[in-house]
């Protein structure tokens, strides 16, 4: 099946392809979007997720070093960190 729509090259589509953009259309549907919003976004987060989930960092040997040596530091003092700390959980039971 050929599809053309106006400024896109033609696309040929299979069954599956069809399927999947049927699905893609109904979501956008119901996000209230456009079909380009709904994947351009869906695309967005994906990317976001996949930098987020990142497990491996490289980096210079220089910034790596500087890391290390902000971990070997000793522990300041942080008092709004020690008042959270002090207070009841919102959630908490009485």
């Amino acid at each position: 099946m050929l599809v053309n729509c106006t400024n896109v090259m033609p696309v040929y589509l299979t069954r599956w392809c069809l399927n999947d953009l049927f699905q893609y259309i109904r979501a956008a549907e119901v996000a209230h979007k456009s079909l380009t919003d709904f994947v351009l976004d869906a695309a967005c987060q994906a990317a976001e997720q996949t930098l987020l989930d990142q497990r491996l960092f490289m980096i210079s040997g220089s910034r790596y070093q500087a890391l290390l040596e902000l971990l070997e530091q000793p522990e300041r003092d942080n008092a709004g960190l020690a008042d959270l700390f002090a207070r009841r959980a919102p959630w908490a039971k009485t």
